[in-house]
């Protein structure tokens, strides 16, 4: 057996027959809800979720100074209380200068959306927010956390599940919802001033719920439910507003599509992506995808060499112009990155690839080119991914979550998979409990040259990390000696 190199927290020249340390997981702050390892190659920044959602994760935005707002149907976050809102730092840990109190006591967040201004107008069911006030489906929160209160509105009567910023500060409203405030007829669609009143030059309606919103130029595309826009002009699940609300004529989608549309995305070129719940578009075959030129008219340039056998509920496109899906689609597990022709990108399918277990809801792209995905899934390709994760931009996750323990000890042993040689990586053991999550220190190690290190499950190679959880109000985690195990050795010296 070939033995590492230590110096202090860094550990060298390990191989495919070489393990390395173990210890216990001691708390003395209370039981620990969930523990595991984040480990990554050199140059890229760790993400640690912990536990992460006990519920479905439904929107995400991302701010300019890269925190993240996740909404959704979830009471907690990696063991801590949030209520259906939380603000995460790019490292996937709590922002704790973002107070919402309650949050919104057990209803849904559905759509976000981030002002120039740093103010945070949320949409979804919730009719209260934190102790009690009343908020009906929409409000404005500052960048604290706190409700705007130069935001004054009774809201909708049903649910909001789409929002458009304009330039000009007014906000698009999209759902399912027929009045606002106190009796104003909106039908599925409204537009706000930017202290909530409501705006009377916009004059659009529609027969049934949006669920996209994207702006084309001074004019507004719509993706929904609906095949009616006021009262007879055929849109079907697609349609484009002038400025006014008024129907634009100029695009031209012939008999539109023949189911639902759930997001829409629009290129760098000005081309329309459009998914959802279809099978055809104009009298054409399109599985659940299109694209559409900015006139309305598809693009036959581009063809998606998939058969995505489910809907798709969301698109982001990447800088490098790559298209990212995703929705309820097991064939390819839940995810899929298109090319910009529409063909699949088969760069995306890392070894041993299942993708995620159920429905992804929502995407964003970072500036980095890593991807966050929330949903209803529960782990990414056998690895623990609870609502809400962040994918590299080849595809990959480094997190090896292990299962809860309801006691205060516990020996914390995992496998690491799909090392790669002469590569420096970085670990980092966590723990979590009601009182907050805990870090160890990160260690380093170098896997030698000579092909892709095989340190998969079925071989029995470790890496047995140890770390203590903090003290009676906070938990803190330290990660302590390393010592040397053989292969499928349960003991080490330390």
């Amino acid at each position: 057996m070939a033995v590492p190199t230590i110096t202090g927290t860094t550990i060298s020249s390990i191989t495919e027959t070489t393990a390395i340390g173990c210890g216990n997981i001691t708390a003395s702050g209370g039981t620990i809800a969930c523990r595991g390892i984040d480990y990554w190659k050199d140059g890229q920044n760790t993400f640690c979720s912990g536990t992460g959602f006990n519920g479905d994760v439904c929107a995400i935005a991302i701010q300019s100074d890269t925190k993240v707002i996740v909404g959704g149907v979830y009471t907690s976050y990696s063991g801590v209380s949030a209520g259906q809102i939380i603000r995460l730092n790019s490292t996937g840990s709590i922002d704790s200068s973002f107070d919402v109190g309650a949050g919104f006591n057990g209803d849904d967040v559905f759509t976000i959306a981030i002002q120039s201004d740093n103010k945070i107008v949320v949409g979804g069911y919730f009719t209260t927010f934190d102790t009690g006030s009343s908020i009906n489906r929409i409000v404005r929160l500052n960048s604290n956390g706190s409700i705007d209160t130069g935001f004054t509105t009774v809201g909708f009567d049903n649910d909001v599940t789409a929002l458009l910023l304009q330039s000009d500060n007014k906000i698009v409203v999209g759902g399912g919802f027929s009045t606002y405030d106190t009796g104003t007829t909106a039908n599925y669609i409204a537009r706000l001033c930017s202290n909530g009143t409501f705006d009377t030059g916009f004059t659009a309606s529609f027969d049934s719920s949006i669920y996209a919103l994207a702006p084309q130029g001074n004019k507004i595309l719509v993706g929904g439910g609906f095949t009616t826009y006021d009262t007879g002009t055929t849109a079907n699940y697609i349609a484009r507003l002038c400025s006014n609300g008024t129907f634009d004529t100029g695009f031209t989608t012939g008999t539109g599509f023949d189911g639902s549309v759930c997001a829409i995305a629009i290129q760098n070129d000005g081309k329309i992506l459009a998914a959802g719940c279809f099978t055809a578009f104009d009298g054409g075959a399109f599985c659940n995808i299109a694209r559409l030129c900015s006139n309305g008219c598809v693009d036959n340039t581009f063809v998606v060499d998939a058969f995505i056998n489910g809907g798709i509920q969301t698109i982001s496109v990447q800088a490098d112009c790559k298209i990212v899906i995703g929705g309820r689609f097991n064939g390819y597990g839940n995810i899929l990155r298109l090319n910009s022709n529409g063909s699949i990108d088969d760069s995306w399918f890392i070894e041993d690839f299942t993708g995620f277990n159920s429905c992804v809801n929502t995407t964003a792209i970072e500036t980095n080119n890593k991807i966050l995905a929330g949903g209803h899934f529960t782990s990414y390709t056998y690895i623990d991914a609870n609502h809400y994760t962040e994918l590299n931009s080849d595809g990959t996750i480094y997190r090896i979550a292990l299962s809860s323990t309801t006691g205060d000890t516990g020996i914390f042993i995992t496998d690491l998979t799909g090392l790669t040689s002469n590569t420096l990586y970085h670990a980092q053991a966590f723990a979590a409990n009601g009182d907050g999550n805990g870090y160890g220190n990160i260690v380093s190690f170098t896997t030698l040259a000579g092909g892709v290190i095989e340190v998969l499950t079925s071989t029995g190679y470790r890496f047995y990390l140890r770390t203590d959880i903090g003290d009676a109000d906070a938990i803190e985690a330290q990660l302590q000696a390393i010592a040397i195990a053989v292969d499928n050795q349960t003991n080490a010296n330390y």
